[in-house]
């Protein structure tokens, strides 16, 4: 890993072919390299979400239950309630319900999967939250489950869980908590990544043709102030000229929703985080030290579109 260090944003599951082996690695770079690698929970991360879209039938059909057939006409009762007592199943959940909801990266960034909660409004709010248990409502689907919006306030979400925010409530929950923006996921944007709410919000998105919506993807990268000027601070597909090799190199298809970061993470597990935020900078100083790695479009044959770029946020944030 280097000297960077990677934040996960939620979703490792449902919707693809791979969902094991994508939460299985993960996983395991969490336990061999804890202090590089952070997992925060998606709205997926929840029993009853992964048991219908996919990754409980994912499991019954690599690691069928004795007893159990993939193929059985019950396919309700061997992919729905019947499949749940898969030990593979209860044991991933188990570990879902472990994960953090939010983190706060150098004192500026607060990240999450879904978005802003009326019912946790402040980062020890949040480090209240009892989220061993399964997502069903209050803050907890709200931090998974909820949407930036041009509106006022609360409102109802259409997807049923969590809730609709507008840059009111994003710029006062940054005000009162001194942070700079808000990094989160939960929404496929066709750019990779999409500011909103006054530049004070940006949702970021990592599965690049996401249920065949031909979207490129992004990766956000964080580094100290300025680091981005000096040409030894970048990869070398970054710093590569046209013709080079390294901007002809194969480029993996990202994980959904990845930042790495070269800066300290905190998690809402850990007890201080409120109290040691620093104040905010004026909304309008710049804002240096992030890029997004837009990656390739992937076809279902492997092709790709042309090579990714790089793309700076803007330079000043407005109110």
């Amino acid at each position: 890993f280097g000297k960077s260090t990677y934040l996960f944003l939620g979703d490792y599951v449902d919707r693809g072919s791979a969902s094991i082996h994508c939460v299985a690695i993960l996983a395991l770079a969490k336990v061999l390299y804890p202090k590089k690698v952070f997992l925060l929970r998606g709205n997926h991360e929840s029993k009853s979400i992964n048991s219908i879209y996919g990754f409980l039938a994912e499991i019954e059909r690599k690691y069928p239950k004795r007893g159990c057939s993939p193929r059985s006409p019950s396919g309700l009762e061997i992919y729905g309630i019947g499949a749940q007592t898969n030990p593979l199943f209860v044991q991933f959940n188990d570990m879902f319900r472990a994960l953090p909801l939010a983190a706060v990266v150098d004192n500026s960034i607060f990240c999450v999967h879904g978005g802003l909660s009326r019912f946790a409004e402040s980062l020890e709010a949040i480090l209240c939250i009892d989220r061993f248990q399964d997502i069903n409502e209050g803050a907890l689907a709200d931090l998974t489950w909820s949407d930036p919006a041009k509106i006022n306030n609360y409102q109802h979400n259409w997807r049923g869980s969590g809730c609709q925010f507008g840059a009111d409530v994003t710029l006062d929950f940054l005000r009162h908590n001194n942070l700079r923006f808000i990094c989160r996921a939960h929404q496929c944007v066709k750019d990779g990544y999409q500011w909103s709410h006054n530049n004070r919000l940006v949702t970021v998105f990592s599965a690049t043709n996401y249920c065949g919506l031909q979207n490129i993807a992004a990766v956000m990268h964080v580094a100290p102030r300025g680091a981005f000027d000096d040409p030894q601070n970048l990869s070398p597909r970054e710093t590569a000229t046209e013709g080079d090799s390294a901007s002809k190199a194969k480029k993996p298809n990202g994980v959904k929703m990845a930042m790495s970061f070269s800066a300290d993470i905190k998690t809402e597990e850990d007890s201080t985080v409120g109290s040691e935020v620093s104040p905010s900078p004026a909304p309008q100083e710049p804002f240096d030290g992030i890029r997004f790695e837009l990656l390739p479009i992937l076809s279902e044959d492997g092709n790709k579109a042309p090579e990714p770029n790089i793309r700076e946020l803007p330079k000043h944030f407005s109110t």
